[in-house]
């Protein structure tokens, strides 16, 4: 009888060690993500201008939609560079702003050709509507390029 209330108290104590550990992976995941929402916010206003600017570009200065969606991608890189810097990770360093900015391009034309890719192959392969598309890829993209911005964009570590 003893070694089976001794089994019972060695599994009341892993549970307890269990949960503790989930308790804290999920406060260190909360952590991770808690800037999130404001990425996410700036993220919306630059997936709309992108929207708005492909959207201007193809239909009204008649480009073809992959033109236009390079344009705008680039125009909505540096607008959400400024405002991630300014709100989301303002707590990086202020030196190297321009070397920052150029590694932000560079890892972002890197994201740019899987995201491309992706928007062309649903237009042009399966026929979805180019804006779509676009909203499609913006939106599986978006906790990727939140978590390369944190880490080695701006290098952002929590306080």
């Amino acid at each position: 009888m003893a070694i089976h209330g001794n089994s019972e108290v060695v599994k009341r104590k892993l549970l307890k060690r269990d949960f503790i550990n989930f308790f804290k992976m999920a406060l260190n995941i909360i952590n991770i993500f808690r800037r999130y929402p404001i990425f996410f916010i700036i993220g919306v206003s630059s997936f709309l201008l992108n929207l708005l600017l492909t959207f201007i570009f193809t239909e009204s200065l008649h480009f073809w939609y992959m033109l236009s969606f390079v344009i705008a991608t680039f125009i909505t890189w540096t607008f959400s560079f400024i405002m991630n810097s300014l709100f989301t990770f303002s707590g990086h360093g202020k030196s190297g702003y321009v070397a920052r900015y150029l590694g932000y391009l560079a890892i972002y034309g890197a994201i740019g050709l899987i995201t491309f890719t992706l928007v062309y192959l649903l237009t042009t392969i399966l026929g979805f509507y180019y804006l779509l598309s676009v909203a499609l890829v913006g939106l599986l993209m978006s906790f990727f390029t939140f978590l390369i911005n944190k880490r080695f964009v701006f290098c952002f570590k929590e306080n």
